[in-house]
Formats: C-alpha cells, structure tokens, sequence
C-alpha cells in the first residue's frame, strides 16, 4: 500500500519527549495514509521499549529499524533508504508539528503546486515560550516565509531549517542525496543539495514545524567541532559552484560568528591545534572560493567576516606560539635552575673551605689598602656583605 509520506525519526536515548512527540504525529489528519520509520540510534534507557509498544498499537504504520551509536545522519540515511511514501518528512524525538493538518497543508500545497519540496514557517519553543519572528535576526530570516507561494531557491539561498520541509521521494532517490557522516551540521549539505537539485520549492507562511530548544544541548569534543567545519565548508563550496553569493554569506556567518564561542573554546582554552589546523584549511577553501564567485558585493556588504575569521586565527596563532614558547622557556629555566642549584652547592664548598678562608685573610691587607687608595670605605672586617656574595 503506497503512502503519502514516509516521517523518519532518528531516536537515542529519548524516552524523555518521545511520548509527546508520537502524540503529535498520530494526531495528524493523514497519519492514516503515511508511515513512521523510527531508527533506535543504539538507545540505553526505555526508549527500545517505547517503540515496541508503538509498533504493536499501530501495527502496519509503524516500522522500527536499529543500529548502533553512529549519529543522526546515518539513521535518517537508514529511514530514507527504507521508506516507501511519496514524500519523506523528518520528526526529532524531542520535537513537535504545530497542529493536527500540518502534515495535510503540506502534501496538499506540494501535490497542487507539483512542488518535489513544500515547507513553512519554523517555531521554537521551551518550557515556558516560543517564537516564530526572525525577520530582524540576522542569519536567521530564511526560518520564516511572509506569503505562500512557489519560489525559486536562488531567491531563497538559505541553509538552516530542513526538518521544516518534505521532500518528494524520488528526488533524493534520483539524485542519490543523503546526510553526510558528519556528527554535527550534517543537516545544511543534505537541505542545500535537495534545494539545488529541486531548484524551485513551495513555500507556506503558516508554521510547519516545532523545534524544542531545551533539548538540544551539545557536548562538544574534537569529532563534532571537526565535522561542523566539514560541512560548512562543504555547503561553501556548493554556493561557489552554483554562484550562491547569498548563502555563502550565510556560511561565512556560521563558520565565524554563530560558532565562534566554539572554536574559540577548544582552541584558545584548549589549545586544540587539530581544530585550528582545520579552521586554516577552511579559511583557504573560502578565500578559494570567493576568488572563483569574485564577490566583490558580498566582501563590500560584510567586510569583517573574513577579517573576524583571520583575526581569530591569528589570535589562536599567537596563542600557540606562547603555549611553545612558554614550554620552551620552562624547560631552559629548569636547566638553568639546575646549573644554579649545582654552582651553589660549588659555591658553598668553597667558602666553606679551609684554603679558602686563609687565602681571604692573606689578601686581606693589600685588598684594604688598593680601598683606600681608590678613596673607599675600609672594610670591616675580612669578608664584607659584598665579598659574602661572591661567585667565582
């Protein structure tokens, strides 16, 4: 029997939300005439069980696939390999549709439009708001469409938001597109390929998807830093072949200011080189990049994001130069304390000699005269402060 949509959801460990987000997708007006695919991510705590009482309630709308721990990307690439709708949606196990037609409004305006991508507006939401205006948020203005119609994606270029969206079934089979094995910004190179490849999409001004902020915490190591500077760069090197000025904006942002706190945590507190080493390989491929599009209007309308990333870097530079320099300086103070410490034990065996307190008061009396004559002070005694000091 063939469905309308096929709505993929990734899960690891997430009996938390997961209740209420099955809620909200068996409460859609069409879940009846599409399929949920869920893909147990190597799950620990009661999810597995959660999922099997699904499958027996909604026996036939339900199909459950595992593997182990290998990210988002993998399991969503599990689902859209399995799924037999027309159109594939994506659900997180933590998230919400906005209302009981979501899924209807958006094969309705995809079917009547002959549209292979339909999505709207995004809202965000916690435990005590949510929000769905970014006009004035800069980097973030593609989240919300002011009016429904078709658009052409190179009147759109933006990159973030793809869960918002459907995408026809053949589409990402024809044209073999999957999310990268990335554990983090998998999710823009997938939504840009399917735009580039769709090239026209219909747009709706009403919400299409609730994204739960709260729970979207993320750990960040050296994996997930490294493979959302993959991705970025790959998403750069899409705009420059499709001469993308727009999005290649948008990238340059991600890359320099919405990850910033980032990168400069694991490199400049961390003193992560391997993640400053690919920042550089980045930085190149963008400067590569902008030399291909020679976007002169883009450098002129954001003159600091290239310079902030190479500001950055030289920050990060300088900071790596200190961290040798001062392990340098550590290990040569080290050897001189070393050389000091013997040369005092040298020191005090020779004051402490016998030969060496008769030959001071040998020379006691021509000492005390060439004093005088130079129009010093006498000495007081043998061995003043000055002579205690001495160091051969």
């Amino acid at each position: 029997m063939g469905r309308k949509i096929s709505v993929i959801m990734p899960v690891y460990n997430g009996e938390q939300f997961l209740e209420e987000s099955l809620e909200s997708y068996f409460s859609q007006t069409i879940a009846s005439e599409c399929e949920l695919i869920f893909v147990d991510d190597g799950s620990t705590d009661a999810t597995r069980e959660i999922l099997d009482a699904c499958t027996e309630r909604f026996n036939g709308y339900v199909r459950v696939f595992s593997q182990t721990n290998q990210g988002s990307g993998k399991a969503r690439n599990l689902g859209i390999e399995a799924a037999v709708g027309e159109y594939i949606a994506f659900l997180d196990a933590d998230d919400l549709y906005p209302n009981e037609q979501t899924l209807e409004a958006l094969y309705r305006a995809a079917k009547e439009h002959e549209a292979q991508i339909a999505g709207g507006s995004l809202i965000m939401f916690d435990s005590t708001s949510e929000y769905c205006d970014y006009a004035a948020t800069v980097g973030f203005e593609g989240h919300t469409f002011s009016e429904s119609k078709m658009m052409d994606y190179v009147d759109y270029q933006f990159d973030y938001g793809y869960l918002r969206f459907i995408y026809e079934r053949a589409l990402l089979r024809d044209w073999g597109i999957v999310f990268p094995d990335y554990l983090r910004y998998q999710d823009p190179p997938f939504f840009v390929r399917a735009m580039l490849a769709a090239g026209r999409f219909f747009a709706l001004e009403e919400p299409s998807y609730k994204y739960r902020v709260s729970a979207k915490a993320v750990s960040w190591d050296t994996r997930r830093a490294l493979d959302m500077i993959r991705g970025i760069t790959e998403v750069a090197v899409l705009a420059a072949e499709n001469n993308l000025e727009t999005l290649l904006s948008y990238d340059l942002m991600r890359l320099n200011v919405d990850n910033r706190r980032v990168f400069f945590q694991l490199i400049l507190e961390e003193g992560n080189l391997e993640v400053l080493a690919a920042l550089f390989a980045a930085k190149n491929t963008v400067v590569q990049t902008k030399s291909r599009l020679d976007l002169e209007s883009l450098l002129k309308a954001t003159p600091s994001i290239l310079d902030d990333l190479q500001l950055a870097l030289t920050q990060a530079r300088t900071y790596r130069q200190a961290i040798e320099l001062s392990n340098s300086l550590t290990e040569e103070l080290a050897h001189k304390t070393d050389e000091y410490r013997q040369l005092q034990a040298y020191n005090e065996t020779i004051l402490s000699s016998t030969a060496w307190k008769v030959g001071r008061n040998v020379t006691w009396l021509p000492r005390t005269l060439k004093k005088q004559l130079q129009g010093e002070a006498p000495p007081s005694g043998p061995l003043d402060e000055e002579e205690a000091a001495f160091l051969p």
